[in-house]
């Protein structure tokens, strides 16, 4: 009995050692793509969706200016298509990632003048933008956006992006004939708005009891350098990181002060004209009657002044503005502001 107990025993015993030495069972990896194919936009982030029995799932981009990776998120950069891999021990499976934009206008529909332009403001993220015209007749449009209208008629500016031009948005352009004189105050307006250096001269003929007295002010724009000059010497103005800084006459000199800005004298209140608001006859703008708000910003600068016979006169630029401003009192005193010294003068700041 005791023999075969023994032999239980340790029957049982070489059974537990074949247990103990026995290799642990092991599982092969997975790695499954439930989706392959992923549209998303510049700037957005999706999840990769996916399966794996790891938790070492490893993430690689072929072009990370495109699209990056991480953790199995991927956020567009830049319109174009890349390939993600996803790698699990010797398992790889890939994704196919479509990065795509947006392209925004201010205006979808412009009304312009021949000859007249308008700069589109159209904005995408990640892509370069092309520009196109229906009609070259009517209307062009540059690499920039910058329209042109050419001649009577309708036409379609389609704005495409480089890299994927299935993209597109479109702007309506309307195209009206002008008058020689129309043509003619819109280029001098565009040239005289973009001026930085120029001279205004500034005659007011002012009634001295039966007589009358002509007394003339210079204003000089000289880039960020400015000259108030009168009879009695100039003031001075620098503008220097936004900050004004005067230089006012004194008997030891120049004294220096900061201001917020320039004095209302150079308001460019002619910015801004409209050839609607005039009416053309012998070489001259005449200010339709009603009209005379247009100079509001400068006759705002006296109480209860009307403002009436106002002439405008052109050349390349406008060439002379002239009005007649009757006070409160009852004189009247007439303005011309003639434009000299075009991209000519000089502005010295004195030390």
């Amino acid at each position: 009995m005791k023999k075969i107990l023994l032999i239980f025993v340790l029957g049982l015993m070489l059974v537990g050692c074949t247990d103990e030495n026995k290799p642990p069972v092991t599982v092969d990896p997975t790695l499954t793509l439930t989706q392959k194919t992923y549209d998303v936009l510049v700037d957005e982030e999706i999840d990769l969706i996916f399966e794996s029995n790891r938790d070492t799932v490893q993430f690689v981009s072929a072009d990370p200016l495109i699209a990056s990776v991480s953790n199995g998120k991927v956020k567009g950069l830049k319109v174009g298509t890349v390939m993600i891999t996803l790698k699990v021990e010797t398992i790889e499976v890939t994704a196919t990632i479509n990065v795509s934009s947006t392209i925004t206008v201010t205006n979808n529909s412009i009304a312009l003048k021949d000859g007249e332009t308008y700069q589109l403001d159209a904005v995408t993220k990640g892509a370069t933008l092309e520009y196109s015209s229906s009609d070259d007749l009517v209307a062009t449009v540059s690499e920039s956006g910058l329209i042109t209208g050419l001649d009577t008629g309708t036409a379609t500016i389609t704005i495409s992006l480089v890299e994927k031009p299935s993209v597109t948005k479109t702007v309506e352009v309307i195209v009206t004939k002008i008058s020689l004189e129309e043509r003619q105050f819109i280029s001098a307006k565009a040239a005289t708005e973009a001026l930085e250096n120029f001279t205004i001269k500034v005659t007011i003929t002012e009634p001295v009891g039966s007589e009358q007295r002509d007394i003339i002010v210079y204003y000089k724009f000289d880039g960020a350098k400015f000259e108030y000059q009168t009879t009695n010497g100039s003031t001075f103005y620098e503008l220097v990181e936004e900050t004004y800084t005067k230089y006012t006459k004194s008997l030891e000199g120049y004294e220096t002060s900061v201001v917020s800005s320039l004095p209302t004298g150079f308001s460019p209140f002619w910015i801004g004209l409209n050839f609607s608001d005039f009416d053309y006859l012998n070489e001259s703008y005449f200010v339709k009657y009603g009209r005379e708000s247009i100079f509001n910003s400068f006759t705002s600068q006296f109480t209860a002044a009307v403002l009436s016979n106002g002439i405008l006169k052109l050349d390349t630029y406008y060439d002379q503005i002239s009005f007649n401003l009757k006070l409160n009192s009852g004189e009247i005193y007439h303005f011309t502001f003639e434009f000299t010294d075009i991209n000519e003068t000089i502005v010295v700041i004195p030390e």
